[in-house]
């Protein structure tokens, strides 16, 4: 594999790392073991060389455990050989979504849950009617990579605190350019062609991963734009009778760049998909149940008790079976692979007309919906 060396200090974590050394069963991605001792300190230091694919994944799986010590730092920059990068204290407030005293006292941007073969991520800025700013997008990634080596889940279900499904990518941080590096860090290169053996993360987090257990959607309140784009890239939705979709980043430039072009059509057929992609126009829970879009309606404040109750269900059946269906039911991996590269060119146009549509938003332009002033 070449030579490689990987340093890092996280302190009393160091016994915390060992599984990810068998993350999806994978040998150890660089050839030689990594000195535990090595852990120790505040900082983090990263120092990789030659590691390729298996470097990748060997990170990916490092990335959902470091998170699950709230010091995450799952930066896609792991695919950027012999680069070092060390993890200060500011850099940890910015991922976890603000300055804090103490790592541990902070509320965690994602909660994960489990209980009888189910998981549960939550998305948790309802202050923000759950917008995904980067640190929420690398912990969502972090979580359902989790989800998807942890044995023990079956299903998942994914939902947001405080009546919020997901409002979107947080254009506060875009218009003020506090997602450039970010975005910058998740270009697709011409040769990436299977999301199953070499997963990428999106700007929303998730939204590239091809996984082979079903993740459920519950949805209260809003799923709009990059929200809406995360609830289709969900095999199943539960949405409240009063919750309600949308590209509603039709009105500011931003475009479609977390599978919502290549899902919406498969979800709903190519005339209704180019009706809600063109026009951005709200979509209520009544509407998305008639034309496909929800797969079951719940009571207000009943989507999450609903779609465990569904993600119970689906646990009690022939587990390799349904896996077998649920993979042969999707397009190839190399195809989404190739859909996505596709999208992900109009990402361009953010620079060109999203980034002053972001800056129109938070400065107070249409609010709940108001395309009239834009």
């Amino acid at each position: 594999m070449g030579g490689a060396f990987i340093s890092k200090d996280m302190g009393t974590t160091a016994p915390l790392l060992a599984p990810c050394l068998a993350f999806h069963q994978h040998a150890h991605p660089l050839g030689e073991p990594v000195d535990l001792r090595l852990l120790a300190g505040n900082h983090v230091t990263q120092l990789v060389n030659g590691a390729g694919q298996m470097g990748d994944l060997f990170f990916q799986g490092l990335h959902f455990i470091l998170h699950s010590c709230a010091t995450s730092y799952a930066a896609s920059s792991c695919r950027s050989m012999a680069k070092t990068r060390r993890l200060e204290p500011n850099d940890v407030n910015e991922l976890q979504g603000g300055t804090m005293s103490g790592i541990e006292d902070a509320k965690p941007l994602v909660e994960i849950s489990q209980q009888d073969g189910v998981m549960t991520i939550t998305i948790c800025r309802p202050q923000m009617r759950n917008a995904v700013n980067p640190a929420t997008a690398r912990a969502l990634y972090a979580a359902f990579l989790r989800f998807e080596a942890d044995e023990t889940a079956q299903t998942a279900v994914l939902t947001g605190e405080g009546g919020y499904f997901c409002s979107g990518f947080d254009l506060k941080a875009a218009g003020a350019g506090g997602s450039d590096e970010w975005l910058a860090s998740l270009d697709l290169e011409a040769d990436w062609r299977d999301p199953v053996v070499d997963p990428r993360p999106g700007p929303m987090g998730p939204s590239r991963l091809m996984l082979s257990k079903p993740v459920i959607a519950a949805i209260e309140g809003p799923a709009l734009a990059g929200g809406m784009e995360l609830a289709a890239w969900c095999n199943m939705r539960v949405m409240a009778e009063d919750a309600f979709a949308g590209v509603y980043c039709r009105r500011w430039g931003v475009p479609l760049i977390d599978g919502g072009t290549v899902r919406l059509p498969r979800i709903l057929g190519q005339g209704r998909a180019n009706d809600l992609i063109l026009t951005g126009r709200k979509l209520p829970a009544e509407e998305a149940y008639r034309i496909g879009f929800a797969d079951r309606l719940s009571p207000s404040g009943e989507a999450l008790d609903m779609a465990q109750a569904l993600a119970q269900e689906l646990t009690r059946f022939p587990q390799a079976c349904m896996r077998a269906d649920h993979l042969s039911a999707q397009m190839p991996s190399q195809h989404l692979a190739e859909a996505l590269r596709r999208e992900w060119r109009s990402a361009k146009t953010f620079l060109q007309e999203g980034r002053a549509g972001a800056q129109r938003f938070a400065n107070g332009l249409g609010r709940a919906g108001d395309f009239s002033l834009i």
